[in-house]
């Protein structure tokens, strides 16, 4: 590799900050699929249930990734990473509706739907979030 070229895929997909972000996804997803899972049985209804999850699984995530991931813990995050979490929740949705109505049911609907979900998750987080420019950089803070 020579001076300035960019590293390759595999280089910055496994960089410290993406490996943390994974291991605390683990986490993340345990507790977020789990209230799912939860409120499926519960109500009955996957819609329901993923709106569920998501207020409970982002106010948890808000913290679990905010801090052990991107290292931050100033709350003027907080409006870009509930933006962030809004327009994920809509194309989880999409991606599940989607899903069911090609047959497949909720519960391993949204099984398919994590890894596309983890990887936007953590691409949005980190370009609009906690990235250069969000308000939590220090040319802004």
């Amino acid at each position: 590799m020579t001076d300035g070229a960019r590293p390759g895929l595999w280089l910055r997909l496994t960089d410290a900050q993406f490996l943390r972000f994974l291991m605390v996804g683990v986490l993340n997803t345990i507790v977020g699929y789990g209230v799912y899972c939860l409120g499926l049985v519960v109500f009955g209804r996957a819609e329901i249930a993923l709106i569920i999850a998501n207020v409970v699984g982002y106010g948890f995530n808000f913290f679990s990734i905010g801090r052990l991931v991107f290292r931050n813990r100033n709350w003027r995050t907080l409006p870009g990473f509930l933006i962030v979490a809004v327009i994920v929740y809509c194309l989880n949705l999409a991606m599940l509706n989607g899903l069911q109505a090609g047959g497949l049911n909720a519960w391993v609907g949204q099984l398919v739907c994590l890894p596309v979900v983890v990887v936007l998750n953590y691409l949005l987080m980190k370009r609009f979030v906690f990235g250069p420019g969000s308000p939590s950089s220090p040319t802004l803070v």
